[in-house]
């Protein structure tokens, strides 16, 4: 039995480091192609490159080892089937839970350190990772700059380019909105053409600015003027240079900022979290609902008159409303719509303010499972892979790559739908979250009794067989 067992790991193990790298590969591919823009042309460091796909791959790693087992135990045990050696395994007496068995405490050894990577290494990753991004969408902002949005990477300034060249080298249609001193009430500069110039040490900016006009406004001190009437200063000019000492936020920042994110917090800080945002959220709900019963929008003083006091509070207001006249009656409902307009515009912005830290509680205990659900994938796609290997008894990169991706993908769609119904309130945290597992639990069960029962159920040569019989009996009726 070692002899098999040493045999099954070996064979395992190949398949799952090779699948790893490429799942990664390529699940950094697509996450480059998101980043694109904010990476070529800026001049990087190879250093900072290597920092920047060093933390993109360990934030991928979560989502590339699921991949990787299912794909690996899929060849393992369909090379076993195709070369018959399986077969022969299972009629020495050895049953295919048996030949599984060291892979199983392998994938379990596995799951559990995914568990503390997602736990402790994937929240440090996450928050140098989003301090590296905002270094480097620094870097450069004149390739930053697309073309008619308004940009405010630069510092004390809004800048807006209307077309670039190609190379970028020249832009076109500029307008800077100029925020560095605030008492002179900033200015306004617009060009036909300019350039931005960075220094070698990236010590400062020079931006060169041609064909345009310089708008300030002017005032004397202690004066007051009219919105309209309010002086300005207009300046030509063929040629104008300024130049921008580049801060400390154009440098990295300290990594600990980003610590607040959900995604950059370990479960005891995650439950801080969740215990301060539920903390709050039940507070603001109570003092809301205080203040709803508390408060009478609707009392009798709405029929006060000037040689009248205050009606009862235990009066019908219905009845006395009818018996009122007609000109009271729509001074009544003019009051009344206008206070509601007023309790409405009082409580909207309470409502959103409910809504939004609802929704950030509920994302942080998502979150918390999540650290579990995506530990608990590995175990699950090995009980998928590898029975499902054995039925369907095909080795290589093709069948079982094709049958990965759709569990994959049915997966972390299911798995997005549940994060979604959780934290709209769909359903409950804990089944949303571990929906997409429960799946695949029951489908990695019923695949493991169909191998261990020597099922048919991937025999291409059976359904063909079925359809035959479908096509006989159909010309048989036909002939009749």
């Amino acid at each position: 039995m070692k002899k098999i067992y040493r045999y099954v790991f070996k064979l395992f193990v190949s398949p799952l480091l090779a699948t790893f790298f490429v799942s990664l590969f390529v699940l950094l591919m697509q996450f480059l192609w998101k980043y694109v823009e904010d990476i070529v042309g800026k001049g990087l460091e190879w250093q900072t490159l290597i920092e920047f796909f060093g933390y993109s791959m360990l934030t991928l790693v979560p989502m590339a080892l699921p991949l990787a087992i299912l794909l690996a135990s899929l060849m393992t045990f369909g090379n076993l089937g195709e070369r018959l050696e399986l077969l022969s395994i299972k009629a020495a007496g050895v049953s295919l839970f048996k030949v599984m068995s060291p892979l199983i405490i392998f994938v379990f050894i596995i799951s559990v350190g995914a568990f503390f990577f997602s736990n402790n290494v994937l929240p440090h990753s996450m928050r140098n990772l989003r301090a590296l991004m905002h270094e480097i969408q620094n870097q450069r902002p004149d390739i930053s700059l697309k073309e008619k949005v308004f940009d405010y990477s630069m510092p004390d300034m809004t800048v807006k380019v209307g077309s670039k060249a190609p190379d970028g080298s020249m832009m076109y249609d500029i307008m800077i909105y100029n925020h560095r001193d605030r008492s002179e009430h900033g200015g306004v500069t617009v060009a036909d053409s300019g350039t931005i110039v960075f220094s070698e040490d990236r010590s400062y900016t020079t931006i060169t600015l041609y064909d345009g006009y310089a708008y300030s406004i002017v005032k004397e001190d202690g004066k007051k003027y009219d919105t309209k009437t309010v002086p300005y200063r207009r300046d030509k000019f063929g040629k104008q240079v300024v130049i921008v000492e580049n801060t400390e936020e154009n440098k990295r920042p300290d990594a600990s900022i980003y610590g607040n994110h959900r995604t950059s917090q370990d479960i005891a800080t995650l439950n801080l979290s969740v215990h301060k945002y539920d903390s709050i959220y039940t507070k603001k709900l109570t003092a809301l609902q205080t203040s709803l019963t508390q408060t009478s929008y609707l009392d009798s003083r709405v029929f006060q008159s000037k040689d009248s006091s205050y009606v009862p509070a235990d009066i019908n207001l219905d009845s006395l409303f009818l018996v009122t006249p007609h000109n009271t009656q729509t001074n009544i409902l003019a009051k009344a719509k206008d206070q509601a307009a007023k309790i409405k515009n009082t409580l909207e912005p309470k409502r959103k303010d409910l809504k939004w830290r609802r929704l950030t509680m509920k994302q942080f205990k998502s979150e918390r499972h999540r650290r579990f659900t995506l530990a608990f994938a590995c175990l699950v796609f090995f009980f998928i892979g590898a029975p499902l290997g054995a039925i369907i008894r095909k080795g290589g990169f093709g069948m079982p790559v094709v049958v990965s991706i759709i569990f994959f993908v049915a997966y972390y769609i299911l798995d997005t739908f549940g994060y979604k119904f959780a934290t709209e309130s769909f359903t409950s945290i804990w089944f949303g979250m571990w929906m997409s597992s429960i799946l695949l639990v029951l489908i990695g069960g019923f695949l493991t009794w169909k191998a261990a029962t020597d099922s048919v159920i991937m025999d291409s040569d059976i359904y063909r067989k079925f359809f035959k019989k479908i096509n006989i009996f159909k010309k048989n009726n036909d002939a009749e």
